[in-house]
């Protein structure tokens, strides 16, 4: 097939019920494609698909390799699609489990995939209480965070494991950094009299192991993780 006829196939696939979105995240972007499993997934999950190895997840680009795009390829991505593969793959997903639908964060897309493909935790065949790693649920806050030159900024963060993920905005998906608390202390401080609680009457400190200390406050006790 010409490059013209292969694109217009490609098209033609990405408009199918289903195949609109990323099988992974939801997004709607679907410019990658897993082509041993059939499906089609944005750019961000296929950088995560393309760690598990070729052995998981064959991966491919569906506007730069059209020269694996055959016949025999467009059947099988006919017969599969998008929603089989979350049928097969996300059968049993226990209702507590963190998506990258639910929170768009790196660590979450990441710990989302290995799950599905590597462990197939979610398979109907599965055992997915015994096989399942994740058994809580990421923490997200809207906290002000002392820059370094005193600025009080606010912050989406989210707590996830042993990290700590802050980001300009809540529809951002890289953070603007990260904290590693596994052997960092947190101390709450007491305000100064006359200090202005503008930014939150709750402020606390995490000092990590490299002896960075980061500032963050909250306007309650309830905002606190």
């Amino acid at each position: 097939m010409s490059k013209k006829k292969v694109l217009a196939k490609i098209r033609e696939l990405q408009k199918l019920p289903g195949n609109d979105k990323c099988t992974d995240c939801g997004s709607e972007d679907v410019s990658w494609a897993v082509l041993n499993h059939g499906f089609l997934i944005c750019v961000k999950c296929a950088g995560v698909h393309r760690g598990l190895g070729v052995q998981y997840s064959q991966v491919r680009s569906t506007e730069l390799d059209v020269d694996c795009w055959d016949e025999k390829t467009f059947a099988e991505f006919e017969a599969k699609g998008n929603s089989r593969a979350q049928k097969i793959f996300e059968a049993n997903v226990p209702k507590y489990y963190l998506s990258p639908r639910e929170c768009m964060n790196d660590l979450v897309r990441k710990n989302w995939i290995e799950t599905k493909y590597l462990e197939k935790a979610f398979r109907a065949s599965e055992t997915t209480l015994i096989n399942v790693r994740m058994p809580e649920r990421a923490l997200v806050r809207w906290l002000h965070k002392r820059n370094d030159s005193g600025k009080w900024q606010k912050r989406y963060c989210i707590l996830f494991h042993d990290t700590l993920s802050y980001f300009t905005n809540s529809s951002t998906s890289l953070p603007s950094g990260t904290i590693n608390i596994s052997n960092s202390s947190v101390k709450i401080t007491d305000r100064k009299l006359g200090e202005k609680c503008e930014y939150g009457r709750f402020k606390f400190q995490i000092t990590c192991e490299s002896n960075r200390t980061y500032t963050l406050s909250a306007m309650t006790g309830t905002e606190l993780f």
